[in-house]
């Protein structure tokens, strides 16, 4: 059976070049990030599924952020085959990881399907997410 997802999950901001940190994870994710004018982060896109390792067959994440200035658009897919009858009970995500253009200062938000994050430069803080919980 073959699953495909567009444009819609869980969505975060992490520091630029994460490749750990997740929407549903607290470890390693880190207890805090800061964003400045002019830095680039990175929007993590948490697919609402779980994988078994021992089913799940030709997983595929991808996202982009377009746009400038204050409204940033997030456009993610996702998709995946499951095979076989007996799948072993482990859930893992299907994450999708995609870097931002500069931030500016103030308010910037991302919209990604039906859900808005705004993010007010420069931010301190918990990586702020929308769009959850995550599975």
């Amino acid at each position: 059976m073959h699953f495909q997802f567009a444009n819609e999950g869980t969505i975060c901001l992490f520091a630029a070049g994460d490749q750990t940190s997740s929407p549903s994870s607290p470890f390693p994710q880190p207890m805090s990030v800061s964003y400045a004018a002019g830095d680039v982060a990175s929007i993590a896109v948490q697919f609402p599924t779980c994988l078994a390792g021992s089913c799940t067959r030709a997983a595929m994440a991808s996202c982009t952020v377009s746009g400038s200035g204050s409204a940033l658009q997030v456009t993610s897919e996702g998709s995946y085959t499951e095979q076989g009858q007996t799948c072993t009970l482990e859930c893992r995500s299907l994450i999708a990881r995609c870097p931002t253009p500069p931030l500016g200062a103030g308010t910037t938000t991302f919209a990604h399907g039906t859900t808005t994050l705004s993010v007010t430069v420069p931010f301190a803080g918990a990586p702020p997410c929308a769009g959850g919980p995550p599975p």
